[in-house]
């Protein structure tokens, strides 16, 4: 069977994703840059020759809050977790008061050849204090000049 990638030069990108091993999140990894060369070109075979990395390797995350629950005294820890404290399972807990969830995150990760899509959306299941937080963070490698 040919390989349908095409085998001009073309420029591709390619998105790495995880599942955060200290809970059930899932994390972008990495993302790259890469041409398509021709390696046999009457079989239509093409390598992936990587140009450079889009994305830095931490904090590649759709969303994180530092949370506790409201008027508990607790200390603040971030949803998805951040320094491997598990946060994010069926639903986001405090690991100090694991037995009153904290939200729900549904968060729908779509790829395709024109790129990746991603969807969050945060049900808050009770009063919470937010003391800080970010949404679709992405440290962006700089790109050489080509």
């Amino acid at each position: 069977m040919r390989n349908p990638a095409p085998a001009k030069r073309k420029r591709c990108a390619h998105y790495a994703f995880a599942k955060d091993p200290n809970d059930d999140f899932i994390k972008l990894m990495s993302g790259s840059v890469s041409v398509m060369l021709p390696v046999n070109p009457p079989s239509g075979a093409v390598h992936a020759s990587k140009q450079f990395d889009v994305l830095h390797s931490w904090s590649n995350k759709e969303l994180a809050f530092s949370v506790m629950p409201a008027g508990s005294g607790l200390p603040s820890q971030w949803l998805p977790e951040h320094v491997n404290v598990g946060t994010v399972y069926a639903v986001g807990r405090h690991p100090s008061d694991p037995g009153n969830p904290l939200a729900e995150i549904d968060c729908v990760h779509t790829a395709s050849a024109s790129g990746v899509s991603v969807k969050s959306k945060v049900k808050w299941l009770g009063p919470v204090t937010i003391s800080t937080g970010y949404d679709m963070m992405f440290p962006v490698a700089a790109a050489p000049r080509l």
